[in-house]
């Protein structure tokens, strides 16, 4: 048995041009008709379909929107998009509503009801509002997310025949032009449709209607022309106001976010780096585009991976000017990294989550402010303990650190060894010194700056450790060159 999951989405314009209509009393006009209202504006009396002076005669304060058939569109496309991520078979339908088969996804999602939640999510992560409905049958779901229905999932054949029974025989497409004749005849709802003779009503209405009736109730085989994410990404939102604060843009950076993933997981691909641009438009003062990148260390197609380094990034972010758009590009692209090869990993043991902490660490304080080790092989640890910016191509593993030729030696070093003084002939830093290992002779570089030197590790009464040298052939003075982790 097939699972269908339906998306209505009444308001589509009205969350794209008005993103606080829940607080105003907004409706979205086409050819002076009502074609979207906000909850305020309906609990004034406003219904779908009035005139707009109708609807000013009911509520004066109302606020019309223009209604934009492309940004519709592009809407519904947007949200496909995004739900690609939980199934590559997703249609548009007419009326703001999309399709997805979800039958090969319940294993991956686990199960029906945590799928249905995860879709929903989605769709609000994106501020659109959204009717959910799921059943056996695409058409069948579709019923029940445009009915205004308060029991809208169902898992069986049988409850999906006693849910839509009592719908009407108007929310069935292909009854449009027949409705006066099967008002005349007392037949009003689904139920007393199909207890009609069959025979009867081929001969008076369409061949559709019989076939939609039974792809609606899960008798008959659907056919779907499946969506197709674009094979390059580049997308862009219009604000419906400019923004002057980081923490308001990122709810729709989210949502560019949320399309990103879905089209990486449809393509089957990962990216290590996207663009993102602010454009300003001012009249008093002309601004240039803002940019600004986020880098992975390795290769993400999840939209939490990609939101969290987009948080840190917007945290640090002063914008120069208003914001009117903003525009989302991925300039490097690959193939997911292949997964963990161990059966058990050990926690804390996924290169990814590694990574992921290093990618927050670089949005936040910036990629100079993030080092790694880049030891040169020197005896001298002044000369071999060498830290750069971190780049995932050089990264070293901890194993390729710890496997040089010299002994123990502590990754923080002064930059100046700090003289110590001395009582009853052992070092002393805050308290007398302890020295547990040593000594570790450097005799090297009297080709510039020679040193002799005789190094110690050395513990304090509290359990801290340090890293002590001596001159030799000179004062026997003591310096600290470094602290333990």
């Amino acid at each position: 048995m097939r699972l269908w999951i339906s998306l209505y989405l009444p308001n589509l314009v009205l969350n794209l041009l008005c993103p606080d209509h829940q607080s105003r009393s907004v409706v979205v006009v086409d050819q002076q008709r009502v074609l979207q209202c906000s909850a305020l504006a309906l609990s004034a009396g406003i219904q779908i379909g009035d005139s707009w002076a109708e609807a000013q005669a009911r509520c004066p304060e109302v606020e019309p929107l223009a209604h934009q058939a492309h940004l519709e569109e592009e809407a519904l496309k947007t949200v496909a998009t995004a739900l690609m991520q939980y199934t590559p078979e997703i249609s548009l339908l007419n009326n703001n509503s999309v399709v997805l088969d979800v039958t090969a996804s319940l294993r991956l999602f686990k199960g029906a009801r945590a799928l249905y939640k995860n879709i929903a999510t989605t769709v609000a992560q994106m501020g659109f509002e959204a009717r959910i409905a799921q059943a056996p049958s695409g058409l069948g779901a579709w019923l029940l997310a445009s009915a205004a229905v308060r029991l809208r999932r169902c898992l069986q054949t049988t409850t999906l025949q006693r849910r839509l029974d009592y719908l009407p025989c108007s929310h069935l497409p292909a009854l449009t032009p027949y409705l006066n004749w099967l008002d005349r005849i007392g037949c009003q709802r689904l139920k007393t449709l199909r207890q009609l003779p069959r025979s009867g009503l081929a001969r008076r209405t369409h061949p559709d209607v019989l076939k939609q009736l039974d792809q609606a109730y899960g008798r008959q085989p659907e056919h779907y022309a499946w969506f197709q994410a674009p094979a390059n990404f580049s997308q862009q939102i219009s604000l419906p106001e400019p923004l002057t604060h980081t923490n308001a843009l990122g709810f729709f950076a989210t949502r560019l976010i949320q399309k990103l993933a879905a089209w990486l997981s449809q393509r089957h691909l990962a990216c290590t780096k996207l663009l993102f641009t602010l454009k300003h438009s001012n009249s008093r003062k002309p601004f240039s585009n803002t940019q600004f990148s986020l880098s992975f260390s390795a290769a993400v197609r999840h939209a939490n991976d990609m939101l969290e380094v987009l948080h840190a990034k917007l945290a640090t972010l002063t914008l120069p000017a208003p914001v009117n758009a903003l525009a989302l590009s991925v300039t490097h692209t690959q193939l997911p990294d292949a997964p963990p090869s161990s059966l058990f990993p050990e926690p804390g043991d996924n290169p990814n989550e590694q990574q992921a902490i290093i990618d927050q660490l670089i949005a936040r304080l910036g990629s100079g402010q993030v080092l790694q080790a880049a030891p040169k092989n020197d005896y001298r640890p002044e000369i071999s303990n060498q830290w750069v910016p971190y780049t995932p191509a050089k990264a070293l593993s901890f194993n390729a650190m710890t496997s040089q030729p010299w002994g123990p030696r502590p990754l923080w070093l002064l930059k100046q060894p700090l003289p110590l003084n001395t009582q009853r002939h052992r070092p002393y830093y805050q308290a007398e010194l302890r020295l547990l290992y040593g000594p570790e002779r450097i005799e090297d570089g009297w080709w510039d700056t020679p040193v002799l030197r005789d190094y110690f590790v050395a513990q304090a009464p509290d359990g801290t450790l340090y890293w002590l040298f001596q001159n030799r052939g000179q004062d026997n003075a003591w310096f600290l060159h470094g602290i333990f982790a």
